[in-house]
């Protein structure tokens, strides 16, 4: 008898409905200094642009947070970052009332300019656009100047006569000599392979003979003015 009533008794319980504890009503708060949220770095020198947000959840704990980015598009252009690159570094669990900072991270960058798009923070069960956050990545590019194949290098013969005795040995060298040792300029060519602007602020350049390592001074060793870009 005792059996037959401990098993009516776990039917019994069997039938009752679960009951789940709703959690608090949680939101989340981004603080004001991170919103908009902004990134900035230079390419080719990082791999990735990563930014720090602070985040707080009011009202109650969370143990999952939902992170949903948008594509990053890029003004004035149609490059677009792609939200498969944009990810969340930290954990996932808020404790109340506790600011806890992470980090965004923006990769697969390779063309500079600004980059706007929204990042969005969620916990479950609760609607969408309650915690959400434009963010702005600034790509520099560093300027590079590359010297061209035939002016990395520059060796030069060249001939000045003085115009003693009459212009006797200014008029041997011409006749035994090619025409290219009287040139009086030379060109110098560069490429600029990024996109960033150049701006040229100053220009020097020195020569030194290679068997006399007499240098050419100022005065006979002129730079024209140019373009600056």
């Amino acid at each position: 008898m005792r059996y037959a009533v401990l098993a009516l008794l776990a039917v019994y319980v069997g039938l009752l409905p679960t009951v789940v504890r709703a959690q608090p009503d949680v939101t989340l708060e981004i603080d004001a200094t991170d919103n908009p949220l902004r990134i900035a770095g230079w390419l080719g020198t990082d791999e990735a642009f990563v930014g720090n947000l602070r985040i707080t959840a009011r009202g109650g704990n969370t143990n999952q947070l939902i992170f949903l980015p948008s594509d990053l598009k890029r003004q004035d252009g149609d490059e677009i970052i792609g939200r498969q690159h944009i990810t969340l570094i930290g954990t996932t669990e808020l404790t109340a009332e506790h600011p806890r900072d992470l980090q965004v991270k923006v990769s697969g960058v390779s063309v500079r300019g600004t980059y706007t798009g929204t990042i969005e923070f969620l916990v479950p069960e609760q609607p969408r656009g309650t915690a959400r956050v434009p963010i702005e990545v600034v790509v520099r590019e560093r300027p590079t100047l590359t010297p061209l194949a035939g002016t990395d290098k520059v060796q030069l013969r060249l001939v000045r006569c003085q115009h003693w005795l009459l212009g006797l040995d200014c008029g041997l060298a011409r006749l035994f000599l090619s025409e290219s040792a009287f040139s009086d300029s030379f060109q110098l060519q560069f490429d600029n392979p990024g996109r960033a602007l150049v701006t040229v602020l100053h220009v020097d350049v020195a020569l030194m003979g290679e068997h006399t390592r007499a240098q050419v001074t100022g005065k006979g060793l002129q730079i024209p003015a140019g373009p600056s870009r």
